[in-house]
């Protein structure tokens, strides 16, 4: 008898898994379903109406390899107002004579020089702030200094974000990669983010759902200022993804679309300064706390390594295990559970990353999906671990204290969901009447 129930303990384990991978998997599909796209979307011609005005807001630090590449790409968008500012935040390369030289050139580009950092503010967040002060456009976009685009991207994103009466939409880049574990990792790491931000929610109201990103913010101006800027965010080490939170628990519309191959950025330099990448972010991203790095842990970890230990144990040289024949109770859920996740990562990598050249099997990273998931597991713990054990991170040559960053910490608990807007999702455009 207690080896039956053991084996109804291990089925149902087995099937939850599986259920698990295949609800992901519908959540997964939704996003796909319901994100524009910025390369279909269409823009009209100009009828003689003033154009919208954008100030581009660009802090960067350390970033002389990348940074010419980004601002020329912003200074060559068409069909709207657009000015720069550029923040160079205490660079020690070429970043801000770059910026000055290209600033000689292009009037529309404006260089602030930070030389020391105030109390009270990681250095990003400050650069954000102080360009966001001397802004004159009407929408704010708040990108990286990594990030390149396609001359239609702003405009494409402004009257997307208009037609929807949007006040701020984020767009996803294209992540530029080399190897196969740097996009298996990369992609396991969007996955992720996608289904921890409920972004299939975005259009419904009183939903929990928020997103944002650093490469690419687009913002209304008044509905900025309205949060009060970036000075909730001061001390947020996911000072992008909480601007997202701030504006749309404090009733702003808010979208999400892929940016398909009209925004791209290189992340990361590889597989390893991935991980080293994500150090300061995974354990911001629990809000500083260990009973989630230990519960999400552990959930990831079964979820992928459950299903394989479920086929050993069902197998007949290990059926001695269990005491009991095995069956499709535990074959069936095992092989659902073990192949789901490697299914899906399969088809994000081939979505999400444009082959160099060409392969003949697309999406062929899918398999190293119980590898990423527990690397990505590994990482968060280190993040956590690195994190207590210093006392704070380094993010940018720059060292802020653990107490300083859980007191600044803009907690989603604080901003009840209720208020959070809704739109009406009406794709493609030319539908709506």
């Amino acid at each position: 008898m207690i080896e039956y129930f053991e084996g109804v303990i291990i089925s149902l384990v087995l099937w939850g898994c599986a259920g698990g991978w295949l609800i992901a998997f519908g959540f997964l599909v939704r996003i796909k379903l319901v994100t524009p796209e910025l390369e279909t979307f269409p823009v009209p011609n100009p009828t003689g109406e003033s154009l919208p005005k954008v100030t581009a807001i660009v802090p960067a630090r350390n970033e002389a390899g990348a940074i010419e590449k980004c601002l020329l790409s912003l200074l060559a968008q068409e069909g709207i107002e657009l000015s720069v500012i550029a923040v160079n935040d205490r660079s020690d390369d070429a970043t801000g004579e770059k910026m000055v030289e290209l600033s000689r050139k292009n009037p529309r580009l404006e260089v602030i020089h930070v030389k020391e950092l105030p109390k009270g503010w990681l250095g990003k967040n400050h650069a954000c702030h102080l360009a966001s002060t001397q802004a004159k456009g009407d929408w704010l976009l708040f990108t990286d200094g990594d990030v390149s685009f396609e001359p239609s991207a702003v405009l494409r994103a402004l009257k997307l974000a208009e037609f929807h009466g949007l006040g701020h939409l984020a767009v996803s880049p294209r992540m530029i990669t080399r190897g196969r574990l740097e996009r298996a990792f990369q992609a396991t790491f969007g996955i992720l983010f996608s289904l921890n931000f409920n972004l299939w929610r975005l259009q419904t109201p009183g939903s929990r759902a928020y997103v944002g990103l650093g490469a690419f913010n687009l913002v209304r101006r008044s509905d900025y200022e309205q949060i009060g800027g970036h000075r909730p965010l001061a001390m947020e080490v996911l000072d992008d993804v909480k601007l997202g939170l701030l504006l749309r628990r404090g009733g702003v519309a808010q979208g999400f679309a892929s940016g398909g191959g009209l925004v791209s950025v290189r992340w990361q330099p590889g597989f390893r300064a991935s991980l080293k990448g994500l150090q300061k972010n995974l354990f911001a991203g629990t809000e500083w706390r260990w009973a989630v790095v230990i519960s999400g842990s552990f959930f990831l970890s079964l979820s992928v390594l459950a299903p394989w230990v479920g086929l050993l144990l069902a197998s007949g040289a290990q059926n001695q295990i269990w005491q009991i024949p095995p069956s499709w109770a535990y074959y069936f859920p095992a092989l659902l559970g073990g192949l789901a996740p490697i299914s899906i990562l399969g088809v994000a990598v081939w979505k999400m990353f444009p082959a160099e050249k060409p392969v003949w099997f697309p999406g062929l990273e899918g398999l190293a999906a119980p590898l990423a998931v527990l690397i990505f597991v590994a990482a968060l713990i280190m993040s956590a671990t690195m994190a207590t054990l210093r006392g704070g991170i380094f993010w940018r040559e720059t060292f802020y204290p653990l107490r300083e960053l859980k007191q600044g910490c803009v907690r989603e608990s604080s901003y009840p969901a209720h208020g959070a807007p809704g739109w009406a999702a009406v794709y493609p455009p030319q539908s709506r009447e």
